[in-house]
């Protein structure tokens, strides 16, 4: 079975005995050649890590108004000594200059903080505690921009008349590209690049259907986004200098604006993860209302404007569109696999090939126990896949 993106699976050989002692050994192991290279790099390579060390207060974003008014349209040009020489640039100390008045900006690598494992608690700016690398984190933030621009012409689609069926490929990509976004689901930059290049395809078709069906308001900067025909490398460069963290809060210029902008985009993402599995479910069909609330919510988010009662009533709106995705889920679990019922879990390994699945996929483990049946590999939950032993099938 191929797991979907929430699924992740890990093989190998267990013991009841050996495997917590083997985990804390290599664990050791690591943190020591981890503090090995540290004292190396601090004896060899001085004045970079003061200069590396010196970077690490830009965690918090700058002041947005500092930087670029609300009003004022963000283009950034980038100067990077290391772009033609490796344009997969890793841990690049990068200046970008705004049009707005050529005032040099420092925009760290990638700014992500949509965990609580996040650096200092503030954002990760080099790679993610996560293990996600400042590529893809680039790539993710050039994908909600897609993902933005997609749900303004889908708002304008609604509006102009088409019915859900034709909206059918714009609702399940937003949900899979949505939920690829958030925290340990998908690292592949390539499948992320992959994912915007569906989006603006996508797109392109509902933006001629739309047209054809009448006349159509610019109502924001992002409908005219076009990035079907860009690189990888290229993608990558658009998320940094356009669609990151700092920049938006650049655009938006008002502090308490933006965290409210952020809570909605980082509850809408979990809001899609469920909203995917429930799709999943119900062999692949989506909800009017709730894909009609997703594409309203990123078309709000889409603005730079600094609506603090709007937003507040953006972040309200996730809120109660989760609890119906939410139930929804509850049914379709049911439905599919049994009402969950009390069950005692076994806590302790047992000899044996294994596999530890986590997520929150519960067809997937379905499918997974089904695979392994009488094979004597012995199939493990982790995190949130522990509700899974309630349900009778």
């Amino acid at each position: 079975t191929t797991p979907t993106e929430s699924t992740k699976l890990h093989r190998r050989r267990s013991h009841p005995r050996e495997t917590h002692h083997s985990t804390i050994r290599h664990t050791q192991l690591y943190y020591t050649r981890a503090m090995f290279v540290s004292r190396a790099l601090r004896q060899r390579l001085p004045t970079v890590l003061k200069s590396a060390w010196t970077l690490r207060p830009v965690l918090t974003c700058p002041q947005p108004s500092s930087i670029v008014p609300s009003s004022t349209p963000y283009h950034p040009t980038i100067s990077n000594s290391l772009s033609s020489s490796n344009p997969r640039r890793l841990l690049s100390t990068r200046t970008t200059t705004t049009t707005h008045n050529d005032e040099a900006v420092y925009i760290p690598d990638m700014l992500c903080r949509q965990c609580e494992q996040t650096a200092e608690h503030k954002g990760c700016t080099t790679q993610g505690v996560c293990g996600k690398t400042s590529e893809t984190s680039a790539l993710q933030d050039a994908l909600l921009d897609s993902l933005k621009s997609l749900s303004l012409w889908c708002v304008a689609a609604r509006q102009h008349g088409l019915n859900e069926s034709e909206l059918q490929e714009a609702n399940v990509v937003t949900l899979k590209a949505a939920f690829a976004t958030l925290t340990n689901v998908n690292f592949s930059s390539s499948r992320i690049a992959d994912y915007i290049r569906q989006v603006e395809g996508i797109k392109t078709h509902l933006k001629q259907q739309v047209q054809q069906a009448g006349p159509v308001a610019k109502t924001e900067a992002l409908m005219d986004l076009d990035l079907h025909d860009k690189t990888d490398v290229e993608l990558e460069e658009y998320g940094h200098t356009h669609s990151g963290l700092t920049v938006r809060a650049a655009q938006m210029g008002h502090e308490d604006a933006f965290s409210l902008n952020e809570i909605a985009t980082y509850g809408l993402k979990g809001l899609c993860a469920y909203a995917t599995h429930v799709s999943q479910l119900e062999d692949g069909q989506t909800d009017p209302a709730v894909m009609t609330a997703v594409h309203e919510i990123l078309a709000k988010l889409a603005s730079t404007d600094a609506d603090m009662d709007g937003l507040l009533a953006t972040v309200m709106r996730v809120g109660q569109v989760n609890a119906t995705v939410l139930q929804q889920l509850d049914a379709a679990h049911a439905h599919k696999l049994g009402d969950p019922t009390p069950t005692a879990v076994r806590t302790s390994a047992v000899q044996g090939q294994a596999i530890l699945i986590s997520g929150h996929d519960m067809q997937d483990l379905h499918h997974l126990l089904q695979a392994t049946k009488g094979t004597g590999v012995n199939v493990y939950t982790h995190g949130e896949m522990l509700p899974a032993h309630a349900y009778p099938k």
